[in-house]
């Protein structure tokens, strides 16, 4: 599910047709929209000099509160528009972990925990050639809702779906 609103989706959409990549909101609340990537550094957004801007709404409107002046990074308005299920941080973590056996793994899971208090990925790595005993790798839990938040409980997902 999408946490933009079909008018956010459709601004983004516009924004992408007309060079833009990025999307900030500044210290004083607006949303910036950039074609290229800025970077945040003591109370301001900066960007190269031949960076195109422009301001996509103020802070008394209420368009993209999703994005927050306090976010670690800008928003990639190609994510708005076609939304990933993990986001960068998942996508680099997980493709980490399964980089020595890539080839082998069948699906990439998270299920909640037999008590309710939490969730778990697991990874299933198929048959292994010499015993023919099925491969699983269970990470650590997690609350519920935290991670892992575009994952469906129980769906199995191949390293396609997530972006691996």
């Amino acid at each position: 599910m999408n946490k933009y609103s079909e008018i956010e989706i459709q601004i983004a959409n516009n924004l992408l047709r007309d060079g833009y990549k990025w999307l900030v909101r500044t210290m004083r609340g607006n949303v910036v929209a950039f074609s290229c990537h800025p970077c945040k550094n003591e109370g301001y957004w900066l960007w190269p000099s031949n960076a195109e801007s422009e301001i996509v709404s103020g802070k008394s409107t209420p368009l993209f509160q999703n994005i927050q002046w306090e976010d670690p990074g800008p928003t990639y308005i190609e994510d708005i528009v076609n939304p990933q299920i993990l986001d960068e941080s998942e996508r680099q973590y997980l493709s980490a972990v399964i980089r020595p056996f890539r080839d082998q793994v069948r699906s990439i899971t998270k299920n909640p925990k037999m008590n309710g208090k939490g969730e778990y990925i697991v990874i299933d790595i198929g048959f292994q050639l010499e015993n023919r005993h099925k491969f699983f790798m269970y990470f650590p839990d997690f609350k519920s809702n935290t991670m892992y938040k575009g994952m469906e409980l129980g769906k199995e997902y191949t390293l396609e779906e997530l972006g691996l």
